[in-house]
């Protein structure tokens, strides 16, 4: 069983390259990557090491074997390197040949430096050598696995045809590609504007626009319902991404030791305009408070690689790239209609999987602050609300109040008062407790929210608003408790099939022959 390839750069991902492969130049041809007399490349990268430690734990893979292809006069050096970054030579070749394969033999991982990878040294020894691929394997008994990546959209149809494509061409059209079969995509289409070609792999599904809660949910609500499946992958549609990130997660979750246990496969987050630099690598929930894990490492850095591997446990996934078992999904419920912000936090800590988090498991995606506006103050503070007093997070009354006041600081050190109208309007809100999510039509709310941080007269008077907004937090006060006890007792609600179906205006039989 092939658990990852190596896999190569295009030409112009330059900034990208030292996550692939490390070289003065081997640049990428046609035919893999081109060295030329002495030149040496290292594969101890973020997509291209071999980080056994996670599937020591998790899987069932003993023993692995690395295999290279390759052209010319070579000389091959595999290292196994440890959690102190030191490196050790397991294994030294010297082959010659035109598209030779290669491969080691068998290492037991309890034998290697625990919390370590395996990484490949290529050094070209003839006028020119190419590689041509390379894989690690492992001889195991395959459990069945069948997933649906789940893909939300709202007028993003260049990004969802290039991601589509990509899949298509890596995946679905590869015949050697081992989790072809194994994989489908369900796009979920909240603006309408989506005309996705003919394929047995692909299902277009026209949804009322109830944010990304309302498409993920519907996207879990369809596949559910089909036994076939064993788990969802929940991505955002402005991401991209290696398509062998998925036959990664596919093959991990093939080896895994026990599906009954639900681990779910989170995707690490870096940006797309600094592209070795990590965002997250999971994330955890603490007293109201986004805590992300790994967030800023320079991953074309190896000790930054070895700090991604130590067992830091953490509560959630975001849902850029995240892999859920749909035994869970029906055992919990839908997400809540949250429309957006914070509904991945909520169904992370309701879900409660084991977050498994493995470095080559990624994807790119634009910075939040590029796309940061007032009005997604309101979900924010709303939203992160409704979370603390369902889950009991440890952000009571006074810490509450202290992160609205924060940020009513911040609207006026900025002199942005449209910040503190869109946060008036969220505490007004939350104080209408659950009858509020199950009663408002979440496409009109929004639309409301959008016209108002466009009108002239949103925020005009500062002083106003931050009168208004002390009125409410005395409210707030006030009124806590009763709305925390009535959002615990009535939220299961808001996560039944039932409700969804009424929400997003689906007829059930229809839905079910889908």
């Amino acid at each position: 069983m092939i658990l990852s390839q190596l896999v190569f750069p295009p030409e112009e991902a330059a900034p990208k390259r030292t996550l692939y492969y490390r070289s003065q130049s081997g640049p990428i041809s046609k035919d893999g990557i081109l060295l030329l007399a002495e030149e040496t490349v290292r594969f101890d990268t973020y997509f291209n090491a071999f980080f056994y430690g996670v599937y020591a734990k998790y899987t069932d893979v003993e023993r692995i074997r690395v295999c290279l292809c390759t052209t010319g006069e070579i000389q091959l050096r595999l290292f196994a390197l440890d959690s102190q970054n030191c490196e050790m030579l397991l294994n030294e070749l010297n082959v010659s040949g035109e598209r030779i394969s290669i491969s080691f033999p068998e290492y037991a991982l309890k034998d290697l430096p625990a919390g370590g990878a395996l990484f490949l040294e290529v050094t070209a020894h003839s006028a020119q050598a190419y590689i041509h691929g390379g894989w690690y394997e492992s001889s195991i008994e395959e459990q069945r696995v069948k997933v649906s990546a789940i893909i939300c959209t709202y007028h993003r149809e260049e990004y969802v045809y290039r991601n589509l494509r990509s899949i298509q061409k890596k995946i679905w059209e590869d015949p050697s590609c081992p989790i072809r079969e194994n994989l489908d995509a369900f796009v979920v289409d909240n603006g309408g504007t989506i005309q996705a070609g003919p394929s047995p792999h692909v299902l277009v599904l026209s949804n009322k626009n109830c944010g990304g809660s309302g498409g993920f949910a519907r996207g879990l609500l369809e596949v559910c319902r089909r036994r076939s499946y064993t788990h969802a992958l929940l991505m955002d549609d402005d991401i991209s991404f290696e398509p062998e990130t998925l036959v990664r997660t596919l093959q991990f979750l093939k080896a895994a030791k026990d599906l009954k246990q639900p681990l779910c496969i989170g995707g690490q987050m870096l940006l797309e305009d600094a592209p070795t630099i990590q965002f997250e690598s999971g994330s955890s929930y603490i007293k109201g408070r986004l805590c992300p894990n790994g967030q800023g490492l320079d991953l074309s850095d190896r000790e930054a690689l070895l700090h991604n591997t130590r067992d830091v446990p953490v509560q959630y996934n975001a849902w850029w790239y995240c892999c859920l078992p749909l035994a869970e999904v029906r055992e919990q419920g839908l997400p809540l209609p949250l429309f957006i912000k914070t509904d991945d936090v909520e169904y992370g800590l309701r879900l409660k999987p084991e977050v498994v988090l493995l470095n080559g498991i990624g994807v790119w995606h634009k910075a939040f602050s590029e796309k940061y506006n007032p009005y997604l103050e309101y979900y924010t503070k709303r939203n992160e609300m409704i979370v603390s007093v369902i889950h009991n997070s440890g952000a009571g009354i006074a810490h509450t109040l202290w992160k609205l006041l924060r940020t009513c600081g911040r609207g006026l050190l900025s002199r942005n008062a449209a910040i503190i109208y869109f946060e008036h309007c969220a505490c007004q809100d939350f104080l209408l407790g659950p009858d509020f999510l199950l009663q408002t039509d979440g496409e009109a709310l929004h639309t409301r929210l959008m016209e108002a941080g466009k009108s002239e007269d949103c925020g005009t008077n500062i002083l106003t608003e931050v009168l208004q907004l002390i009125g409410t937090l005395f409210r707030l006060i006030l009124y806590y408790p009763s709305v925390r006890s009535a959002y615990q007792a009535r939220w299961k609600e808001l996560t039944t099939e039932e409700f969804w179906l009424k929400y997003l205006e689906l007829d059930r039989e229809e839905t079910a022959k889908a």
